[in-house]
């Protein structure tokens, strides 16, 4: 049997302004704090009386991609901000370190921050980037990575 690569584990997270080719890493991203989410679209229902339901229609879903940064001595912030809010609209993109397996990017997004301390971890900045539906295309797109970090 042939092994299942999966986009589990450690990942790279890379940012630019929408409109950019030059990728830039976030920093150290602490360990399992990746997270995609996808909300659901607005479900509208044609009900007849009675009840019964004769259409249906469901607006697009909507994404959230969240992650934390450690910020140790000497290290800048990916992203200036004033008081947790970050001008402009962001791209992402996420590589997984195994070889072959599925990444994503995102091509346009709003990004907060949320600056966060404790004796056990030091700073850590909570990243929330709210994804955009680009002009064309999808809002989140998946890739093959090539790259050679492992396998």
């Amino acid at each position: 049997m042939e092994e299942k690569i999966l986009s589990w584990g450690e990942c790279i997270i890379e940012t630019s302004p929408v409109g950019s080719s030059t990728w830039k890493s976030v920093g150290t991203v602490k360990d399992g704090s990746t997270k995609l989410s996808t909300q659901a679209g607005e479900e509208h229902l044609a009900k007849e009386e009675g009840g019964a339901v004769i259409a249906r229609r469901v607006g697009c879903s909507t994404y959230t991609f969240e992650f934390d940064v450690f910020i140790g001595a000497g290290d800048k912030r990916p992203f200036d901000d004033e008081d947790g809010i970050i001008e402009g609209e962001h791209q992402f993109r996420v590589t997984p370190k195994s070889k072959k397996a599925v990444g994503f990017t995102i091509a346009r997004s709003n990004v907060s921050c949320e600056d966060n301390y404790t004796t056990a971890e030091g700073i850590l900045l909570h990243y929330v980037a709210k994804c955009l539906k680009p002009e064309k295309g999808k809002t989140i797109t998946p890739f093959e990575n090539t790259n050679n970090a492992s396998s």
